[in-house]
């Protein structure tokens, strides 16, 4: 009883030492029909939406398999985010969206390497 109980307590541990993260490249950013909800468009996702419009700010994400990831935002960071992709874009250094979604954290940056 005692070894399975640490042989789970192990697995566990093991399994949060991998990070959920995920590198979104930006290669157009879209609006929609909604004023503040905005289409990422990247060759890695079929889908990645950024939400400042709704009740529960998020980036929505659609993996190629059509798993989807949500990461909720704070409304100052859905703006940031924002921000952030736009002016990188207008100055054409590129935008790249990083999440991790263990830490509930965020990055842009201009490229994802």
């Amino acid at each position: 009883m005692t070894k399975t109980i640490g042989l789970l307590l192990l697995m566990a541990s093991s399994l949060s030492t991998f990070a959920q993260t995920a590198k979104v490249n930006v290669e157009e950013y879209l609006s929609t029909d909604m004023e503040f909800i905005f289409e990422i468009q990247s060759h890695e996702y079929n889908k990645v939406i950024l939400d400042c419009q709704g009740f529960i700010n998020n980036v929505n994400l659609e993996f190629q398999d059509g798993s989807k990831q949500l990461m909720v935002l704070d409304i100052g960071e859905c703006e940031d985010i924002h921000s952030k992709i736009v002016t990188g874009l207008q100055k054409e250094e590129g935008a790249c969206l990083k999440l991790d979604f263990d830490r509930r954290a965020y990055r842009v940056d201009s490229s994802c390497d």
